[in-house]
């Protein structure tokens, strides 16, 4: 089955997923950094450990696309634990210095 996102949706999806409503231990937010640099989401717990993520309804994902997430890991150092691109593609990607493009569909499986 194909299912067709826009940005929105997808993101609301992914969002419900990886969240949920009793996740009392995690502070959640949508934009993080210095300026006008945004992230879809990040989750922090309650020592300021962070997993950033942005999230997008591309089949596939450059380097590019991590360009907020890095300026994030030079604003929270050792602090930002992981970078994640969740995207429409097919295979986990590494993108060095914890930085991986993970497929929408893994985080069902």
């Amino acid at each position: 089955m194909i299912v067709a996102y826009d940005g929105r949706s997808l993101w609301q999806d992914t969002h419900c997923v990886l969240i949920p409503e009793s996740a009392q231990a995690f502070r959640t937010a949508t934009t993080a950094g210095k300026g006008d640099r945004e992230v879809d989401l990040v989750i922090a717990d309650n020592s300021g450990r962070v997993v950033a993520m942005e999230i997008t309804a591309a089949a596939s994902v450059a380097d590019r696309d991590f360009r907020h997430l890095r300026s994030l890991r030079r604003d929270l150092g050792q602090d930002l634990l992981h970078g994640l691109v969740v995207y429409l593609g097919r295979n986990t990607l590494s993108f060095g210095d914890g930085l991986t493009a993970v497929p929408l569909a893994a985080l069902w499986s």
